[in-house]
C-alpha cells in the first residue's frame, strides 16, 4: 500500500513537472491548459498535494494569474453560492473555507501587489465572515491564513488601506480565539 502511495506521488510529481514547464509559454496556458489548470486547482485533493509539488502549482499559478482573472472571479462567485436545497450551514462553511485556502494559495502565488484591483470584493467577503456567528474552527483557519497572505503580498500603501477596512474585524476575532475556553 506504501509503496503505491508513493508511485501516485512520484507521477504527480512528474505531471506538475511537465505542466509547470509548458505553462512557462504564455500561450500555451491561455489556449490549451487553462480549463485542466484550473480543474485541478479547484478539484478536492489539490492541497493533498507534497510540498514540492505545491511549490510547483505556485508557479503555474504565478504564470496563470498574470493574465487570467476569471478564476479569481469565479471564486469570489462560488464563496456566496448556496451549493443545493438541502446543504447545511456546516458544508456551507466548509466549502467557503476551502475557498479562502484556494484564493489564499492564488495570493500567494503572485507577485506583489498584483492583486490589487481585485482586493475590494475580497475584502468585503472577509469582513462579511468574520461578522457571521458559529464559525467553525476550520473556517476561522483559513480567514487568520487569507489575512496573513495579503499581509504579505499588498504593498505598504495597500496594505495600509486594507488594513483600515479589516483591522477591527481581525481583531475582534482574535479576541475571540484567545477568550474562547475550548482553544
Amino acid at each position: 500500500m506504501r509503496a503505491l502511495h508513493k508511485f501516485n506521488e512520484v507521477y504527480l510529481e512528474m505531471l506538475t513537472e511537465l505542466l509547470r514547464s509548458v505553462t512557462q509559454v504564455q500561450h500555451q496556458v491561455q489556449t490549451h491548459y487553462k480549463n485542466q489548470i484550473e480543474n485541478i486547482f479547484t478539484g478536492p485533493g489539490f492541497f493533498q498535494m507534497n510540498e514540492r509539488s505545491l511549490r510547483k502549482w505556485q508557479m503555474i499559478m504565478q504564470q496563470y494569474t498574470t493574465t487570467n482573472y476569471d478564476l479569481w472571479m469565479d471564486l469570489l462567485r462560488n464563496f456566496d453560492s448556496q451549493g443545493g436545497f438541502f446543504r447545511g450551514s456546516k458544508d456551507k462553511m466548509d466549502k467557503q473555507s476551502e475557498i479562502f485556502r484556494q484564493l489564499s494559495f492564488l495570493i500567494f502565488s503572485t507577485k506583489k501587489d498584483q492583486i490589487r484591483d481585485q482586493l475590494d470584493p475580497l475584502l468585503k467577503k472577509m469582513v462579511d465572515s468574520f461578522k457571521a456567528s458559529d464559525k467553525e474552527q476550520s473556517f476561522v483557519m483559513a480567514l487568520f491564513l487569507l489575512s496573513r497572505i495579503l499581509m504579505l503580498r499588498l504593498g505598504r500603501r495597500k496594505l495600509a488601506e486594507a488594513l483600515k477596512f479589516l483591522w477591527p474585524h481581525l481583531q475582534a476575532e482574535l479576541v475571540s480565539v484567545f477568550d474562547d475556553p475550548q482553544n
